[in-house]
């Protein structure tokens, strides 16, 4: 396995609800930010270009998440990212998000993901380099 993948996330005031952390769902989304972070440095070029013009996309179909501290508004998230299943059809992304400020980890998510042809959304194999991809981040 190389080194994971690291993106940051910046808490917005959106992501809070009236407790003033950030609502449990947001977390999901920042799964799917940190994502897309992770597929366009390893493939050099946006998420947008593999779902839209290699027509591969990767939806969630299982998810899990751990919560284990509070993040706030103006806190900023360090998503580190491995896989820990790679499948033929699908993969386990697992997402340990950190906040920055003093490195205690505030979710644990494990966002199992299909692969589908975008023009069908039909379940198919794994292409080679995107497996190649997962396997690399395999922990």
């Amino acid at each position: 396995m190389t080194e994971p993948f690291t993106t940051d996330v910046k808490i917005r005031f959106a992501d809070v609800d009236d407790a003033r952390v950030v609502y449990y769902p947001q977390f999901l989304d920042y799964c799917h930010v940190a994502f897309e972070d992770w597929m366009e440095a390893g493939f050099d070029k946006p998420y947008a270009d593999i779902v839209q013009r290699e027509k591969v996309g990767f939806p969630a179909v299982n998810l899990n998440v751990d919560y284990a501290a509070p993040a706030r508004y103006g806190d900023t998230l360090r998503v580190r990212i491995t896989c820990t299943h790679l499948g033929n059809k699908s993969a386990t992304v697992r997402y340990e998000m950190f906040r920055v400020r003093d490195d205690v980890l505030c979710a644990d998510a494990r966002v199992t993901v299909a692969c589908v042809d975008m023009d069908t959304f039909e379940g198919q194999p794994i292409p080679p380099h995107f497996r190649a991809f997962f396997s690399a981040a395999q922990s």
